[in-house]
């Protein structure tokens, strides 16, 4: 969804480790149906046209890109349910509704509330917001008391300026964090 809400687009793999290595697919085919699957049918607005997914070979093992394009109905976001609770990814803010959301106004930086929900005195019951843009205080991924809200911008832009910053990813399904320096 990040590569959607750049300017540039990108490139994903799966099946490499955090060296570049092959690790290997144990089914290719379905996991490249279920990848399409979930771009198509989670990732809101439509992203008809904006990836495609192919194999490419590494290591005489067979791993799969995803091409992503920069989407032009910014923002996107996504709506989805992992053991049973409720998630909204979104870039800067999650909203209540799709409307408050599509607001182009309000792409960025969210609205007045802002500052409230990055600190997580401003959440929602029907799902758990996971957002990025504005860094985390430590540079890690951070959850607020409730668990509501979840910030994983933890400043790997910030390397091209040549100060600290690291890539975070949490894993939904079992909370696990992972960092990349």
């Amino acid at each position: 969804m990040a590569f959607l809400n750049n300017q540039e687009g990108g490139i994903l793999y799966i099946g490499l480790d955090n060296d570049g290595y092959s690790t290997g697919i144990v089914d290719l085919d379905t996991t490249q149906l279920k990848i399409a699957d979930r771009i198509k049918n989670n990732i809101l607005p439509s992203t008809l046209g904006l990836f495609d997914i192919v194999t490419e070979a590494v290591e005489n093992m067979t791993v799969i890109k995803i091409i992503i394009s920069s989407g032009l109905e910014k923002p996107y976001y996504i709506n989805l349910t992992i053991n049973g609770r409720k998630y909204q990814i979104a870039h800067a803010q999650t909203f209540l509704t799709p409307e408050r959301m599509l607001d182009k106004r309000k792409i960025y930086m969210g609205d007045g509330h802002y500052e409230y929900f990055i600190r997580g005195m401003e959440e929602y019951e029907q799902f758990i917001s996971v957002v990025g843009h504005t860094v985390t205080d430590n540079r890690r991924i951070w959850v607020s008391p409730s668990g509501r809200t979840i910030r994983i911008d933890c400043g790997a832009g910030y390397k091209c300026y040549g100060k600290e910053g690291t890539l975070g990813a949490i894993r939904l399904n079992d909370m696990r964090e992972f960092y990349l320096d």
